[in-house]
């Protein structure tokens, strides 16, 4: 199982991605970093590097997408934004 954990680039809650992460690694399930920058800062300063640019995730490549929650979210109004939803 390969999951795709997308970030927005500013504002996700850094104890939500920690909590998943602990629980991918826990569980051995593979995870992939995506954003639309290379770098993403957390609402508390957590600053994550992409693995894979989310331009370039291919969706058969994954079992799944998973999206952080944050500020993030609603100001980049990504719930809204076609080209992650396709």
């Amino acid at each position: 199982m390969k999951i795709l954990v997308f970030l927005p680039y500013k504002n996700f809650k850094d104890e939500t991605l920690s909590g998943i992460l602990l629980f991918f690694d826990k569980w051995k399930i593979k995870y992939e970093l995506s954003s639309y920058r290379k770098e993403c800062t957390g609402y508390h300063g957590a600053i994550k590097k992409i693995t894979v640019g989310t331009a370039e995730a291919k969706p058969a490549d994954y079992d799944g997408l998973m999206l952080v929650d944050g500020k993030g979210i609603d100001e980049l109004q990504l719930y809204e934004y076609r080209p992650l939803l396709d």
